[in-house]
This record gives C-alpha cells, sequence and structure tokens, in this order.
C-alpha cells in the first residue's frame, strides 16, 4: 500500500525529469495523493517547494493537460492556508488570470482556474493581492459575457458543489467587494482617529455598512479609495449583468447584488453618483422591485436580503429616495419586515430580519421615505426586535427606534411626530417591562 508521508519526495523530484511522461505521471499520482491532509500540509511547508515546482507547469506554453493537472492539484492545496500564501508568493495570480483570458473556451481549464482564483478570494490575506492584479476588471468583463450568454440559452448556473463560471466570477467579485468595503472601514477609521470626529462608516450592522452616518470631510477617503481604481468603470458593467440575468439565473443574481450591496458612493466611477447610475440603468430599480414583491404563498425571493442591501446603498444618495417612492421599495421593505418580525423573532430568519432594519434605518433619514415606510405595525414590530435573543438585531432595533425618534418631526419647530411619540412610547413600556 502507497505511503503518503514516503511517497512525497520522490514525487516531487519526478517534476524536474525532463521526460514529459514521467511529469505528467508524478502529477496525476500528486492529484490523487492531495485528497489528504498531510499531503497538503506537507505542500505547504516552504522547504519541501512543492507548490513552486507544480506552478512551473502551469505557464500557458506548457502542455494542456500538464497544466491541468497542475492546478487541479493546486486547487485541492489552497484549502490549506500555508499553500495559499506560497502560491501568492509565487505570483501565481498573474498565471490564472492570463489561463482564463487565453482559455476562455476551453471550460475544463478556465474552470479549475476560476476555481483556484475564488478559493484564494476568500481568503481576507489574499483579497488585496487579487485586487492589484486586476481581477476586478477581469470578472466583471467576463461576467458580462457569460450572462450574455446564459441569457441566450437554457442553461443556468451550476449547483453550489459544481458552480458555473458565471457564478464563480460572481463569488469573486463579491468576495472583493467585501474586501474594498472593509479597506474603506478601515481607511475612514484613520481618518476619524486623527480628525478627532465622533461617527464613522457603520460597517457594524448589516455586516455591510450602509455608507451612512459620515459627518467629517470625507473627501481624503474619496480621493485615497478611487485612485485605487479596484471598481470605477467596472461597477457598470455588474449592474448591467444583473439585468441580463435576472429572469434567467436567479443563483447568479444574488451574488451580482450582494456585490452591489457592497458597494459605497467611493466605488462609483468618477463624477458619477448613485441617481446618475439609476438614470442609466433604470431596469435596475424594476429588478429589486421585482424581487422585492413577495411571492406565491407570501414566499421571499431567494434575492430578498441582497436586494435590501442594494437599497441600503442606494439610501446613501439622499437623490435616489424619490425614486424608489416611486417604484414603491418602501413600502415593499415595510411589508418585508411584517412578514419577517413575529412574536417570537428568534425562530425567523435573522440575516434578513437583520438586513430588513437596516434599510429601514436607512430610508428612515428621507422623509419621502418615511412617510411611506412608517406605520403603527412597522414601530410595534421594531420594538418586537428588542427582545431578540440575537444581540446585533435588538442592538439594531434600538438605532432604528432612535432614527425614528429624530427624524419623525412635524412643522418649522420640529416637533415630535405622531411615530416619534409611538416609538418612544413603546421604548418606555418595554424598559419597564
Amino acid at each position: 500500500m502507497m505511503k503518503k508521508g514516503t511517497m512525497m519526495e520522490p514525487l516531487l523530484s519526478c517534476l524536474s525529469c525532463k521526460s514529459d511522461d514521467c511529469v505528467q505521471r508524478a502529477l496525476v499520482i500528486l492529484q490523487k495523493v492531495c485528497m489528504f491532509e498531510e499531503v497538503v500540509n506537507d505542500l505547504g511547508r516552504k522547504e519541501t517547494r512543492g507548490i513552486e515546482e507544480i506552478i512551473r507547469h502551469i505557464n500557458a506554453d506548457d502542455d494542456r493537460d500538464t497544466a491541468e493537472s497542475a492546478l487541479r492539484i493546486l486547487f485541492n492545496a489552497s484549502f490549506n492556508s500555508d499553500c495559499r500564501k506560497i502560491m501568492l508568493e509565487q505570483n501565481l495570480v498573474p498565471i490564472l488570470t492570463t489561463i482564463v483570458a487565453r482559455h476562455a473556451n476551453d471550460k475544463s481549464l478556465s474552470l479549475v482556474s476560476l476555481r483556484l482564483l475564488y478559493h484564494l478570494s476568500t481568503d481576507e490575506c489574499s483579497r488585496p493581492h487579487l485586487a492589484e492584479h486586476g481581477i476586478c476588471r477581469l470578472a466583471t468583463d467576463a461576467l458580462i459575457v457569460e450572462c450574455k450568454r446564459v441569457r441566450g440559452s437554457s442553461c443556468k448556473s451550476g449547483s453550489d458543489a459544481y458552480p458555473s463560471k458565471g457564478l464563480l466570477l460572481a463569488k469573486i467579485a463579491r468576495n472583493l467587494s467585501l474586501w474594498t468595503l472593509y479597506h474603506q472601514h478601515e481607511t475612514e477609521q484613520a481618518a476619524v482617529a486623527s480628525s478627532g470626529a465622533v461617527e464613522c462608516l457603520d460597517t457594524s450592522s448589516s455586516g455591510r455598512g450602509n455608507g451612512g452616518d459620515t459627518i467629517f470631510n470625507a473627501g481624503t477617503l474619496a480621493s485615497s479609495h478611487r485612485q485605487k481604481a479596484n471598481w470605477g468603470s467596472h461597477l457598470p458593467k455588474i449592474i448591467a449583468a444583473c439585468t441580463h440575468c435576472a429572469d434567467s439565473d436567479t443563483s447568479l443574481l444574488v451574488d451580482l447584488l450582494g456585490t452591489i450591496g457592497n458597494m459605497t458612493a467611493h466605488d462609483l466611477p468618477l463624477e458619477t453618483d448613485w441617481i446618475r447610475l439609476l438614470n442609466e440603468f433604470p431596469l435596475l430599480l424594476s429588478l429589486l422591485s421585482n424581487v422585492l414583491t413577495p411571492q406565491e404563498a407570501g414566499q421571499l425571493h431567494i434575492a430578498t436580503l441582497e436586494a435590501m442591501a442594494v437599497c441600503e446603498t442606494l439610501c446613501t444618495d439622499e437623490n435616489v429616495a424619490s425614486l424608489l417612492v416611486e417604484n414603491k421599495i418602501p413600502t415593499m421593505i415595510a411589508t418585508t419586515l411584517l412578514s419577517l418580525i413575529k412574536e417570537d423573532t428568534g425562530t425567523e430568519d435573522n440575516e434578513t430580519i437583520l438586513q430588513s432594519l437596516c434599510t429601514l434605518r436607512q430610508m428612515t433619514f428621507h422623509q419621502e421615505c418615511r412617510n411611506q415606510i412608517l406605520s403603527k405595525e412597522v414601530v410595534e414590530r421594531v420594538v418586537i426586535c428588542l427582545e431578540s435573543t440575537c444581540p446585533e438585531i435588538s442592538h439594531t432595533a434600538e438605532r432604528v427606534l432612535d432614527a425614528i425618534i429624530s427624524e419623525d418631526r412635524v412643522d418649522e419647530h420640529r416637533s415630535a411626530g405622531q411615530y416619534s411619540d409611538l416609538a418612544r412610547e413603546l421604548r418606555f413600556v418595554h424598559c419597564l417591562s
């Protein structure tokens, strides 16, 4: 019986042979034994130089079968953090982007390369490296092509076990958008610390950030972030991809909307704001409206969570409020909130409840949205959330009530409105109980 530990050294030495047949056979065996954790751990040790030797065999000029075998070994190894680190040090990313670009019609080779890129994109430490090598552009350009192809055919994205090319591209883009969001958060935190401002970009509530509540001059953040051009002109392509796959591929739509939901105003192209993008892509609002409309038997659309995150992002631009109201999106958010929050919030979908509260709060800052979203039932359900066993939900419910009390005002003297009084009263009763 083959002993995995004793096979590694001779197999790696075979990769240096001049015989292509010997190299190919060694790669095939390595591909099989790399299913074992201890073998992958050995590859992750720098002194073995295993990852480096395998990468040497996936250059575009090498034999195609050899390159594919090497890529499959690296894919198995990419589950190991030490192996991922070595891959980045050995400049694997530009090699993978070259393969994806040059071999777009080779489904097997491009798919395994994208799966490897996706694995790397799940590693927080790898994301800056991926962005540096233009993965945002690669993903968005290829997404447009793939979405048009899917729209023109009857095929769908693969399952989670075997994702399609389009789904992999969308997941890579979504992972990178999370990195750029948190990069902005860190940049702004540093600016806040140096300026003495009291608030900063909020990413703590929904897990996505809402881009609001920023009270210091964000010019430094905008310039430093936009200079990196991580998204810029790529964001319109993602929006266009959404409209292409809206009716044909809901799995793809989920990740595309999730990517847009992670964007902020600092990710937009220069001299562009959300209102201009919506005017350029009016189908996006129609798409959000369709996703947020309750389906048969009151079931939520699979992309409801992501659609609400996009609405939260859009509401950071005060000029967008009127467009949302025209499409009755605030009403749909309120309806979703009412359908989700029952007497026992602990048994419901906590993630979607949390996102609906975050979106509700952001909309509360715009009078047009407030007029459509606030009602006695909505305020009562928010108060119910104070009892949630999920601390993020109870904390966000407090912030929603704060926003209602602060923003629901009437006349020039800013006297408290009916929902402001109701929120204050119900919260007081809750505190006494």
